[in-house]
């Protein structure tokens, strides 16, 4: 890493968080977070600068280096990740489930960046990545964010696959028809309103409790998922890592809690969209430290119990009620 932007600061380096990620320092003791990555017209920076156009309902890093600096610095937010905390207790999950529903809002209304931050040329202003540099509501943006979620989830289905049959967590038949059912259904990927833009990585690791009480999001990445993404992944993330001894029972009251008494089909196939995606993740980049969680017998049971349900339930509605898309909408 280039040290020159330490001297540029007049910064420490403290500790490093995480691969070309460091805490740092100044004199007085204010701390800051560096990545070590290239700021210039990356995603995150474009995002993080409409934030303050913005105002999203939580705290977000607020960038002080330059533009012109090769990395970015930001304030750092005093508190606690969520996965240090307790991240699966019902009041911290209902404080979690409000904030994702407010962000779907804002992501919503992402158009409104372009008339607060130029009047001028919706190119100056797209949100990289994301295709909201068109005209917000045309029925081509609307398609390719749906196509963009719909091939994003059979890749990354896809991708489970020798994962989940070298580790015996599904059989083959349950993840052959898995994967059918998630080819077939694109009732997901419509969102009820607006886009299907999320946060992509809105686990507890990335959330912050702050003394105050305000939580605070950070690793800032837009993109079109699935409805109900930001939730699902959530519960996901905190079904492997839960220590709950009643895991069963106990989480099924949480997905309740955040989804609703009454658990809608597609909401089903979202969340276990999402158990297995996460699963798979926790798997190949952190199963040193996760393993042990991961590998739990009674999650496991408690997976194939989920995914053996909604099976039978896709059975019983039938292809139509799963898809009231046809393919060529989702790809012409």
């Amino acid at each position: 890493m280039d040290e020159r932007i330490l001297e540029k600061y007049h910064l420490v380096k403290k500790k490093q968080l995480k691969e070309k990620v460091f805490l740092c320092e100044n004199f007085v003791g204010k701390k800051f977070i560096l990545k070590a990555l290239p700021q210039k017209d990356t995603e995150e920076t474009q995002i993080l600068n409409k934030l303050k156009i913005l105002h999203p309902p939580c705290l977000f890093p607020r960038i002080v280096s330059d533009p012109l600096d090769e990395y970015m610095l930001y304030e750092y937010i005093p508190g606690r990740t969520l996965d240090e905390d307790r991240f699966d207790s019902p009041k911290l999950l209902g404080s979690v489930v409000e904030l994702a529903l407010r962000l779907e809002a804002l992501f919503r209304t992402m158009k409104l960046a372009s008339l607060y931050q130029s009047f001028g040329s919706p190119e100056r202003i797209g949100w990289a990545g994301t295709g909201i540099n068109r005209p917000s509501g045309t029925l081509l943006q609307r398609r390719e964010e749906l196509t963009k979620s719909y091939r994003w989830t059979l890749e990354r289905s896809r991708i489970w696959q020798p994962h989940l049959l070298k580790h015996d967590i599904l059989s083959k038949e349950l993840l052959l028809t898995l994967q059918e059912i998630l080819e077939e259904t694109y009732v997901i990927h419509l969102p009820y309103t607006g886009n299907n833009i999320c946060h992509t990585s809105f686990t507890p690791e990335h959330l912050i409790r702050t003394d105050d009480g305000s939580l605070a999001l950070v690793s800032w990445h837009l993109a079109p998922r699935p409805r109900g993404f930001m939730i699902a992944t959530y519960l996901a993330w905190s079904f492997w890592n839960s220590r709950q001894e009643d895991i069963l029972e106990g989480f099924e009251r949480l997905v309740s809690l955040a989804l609703g008494e009454r658990v809608r089909w597609d909401q089903q196939l979202v969340f276990l969209f999402c158990l297995l995606d996460t699963w798979v993740l926790l798997l190949t980049e952190d199963f040193g430290r996760k393993s042990e969680l991961i590998t739990d017998p009674e999650k496991i049971a408690a997976c194939r119990k989920w995914v053996q349900r909604l099976i039978t339930e896709a059975g019983s509605q039938g292809s139509g009620a799963r898809d009231p898309l046809s393919e060529s909408y989702m790809t012409r």
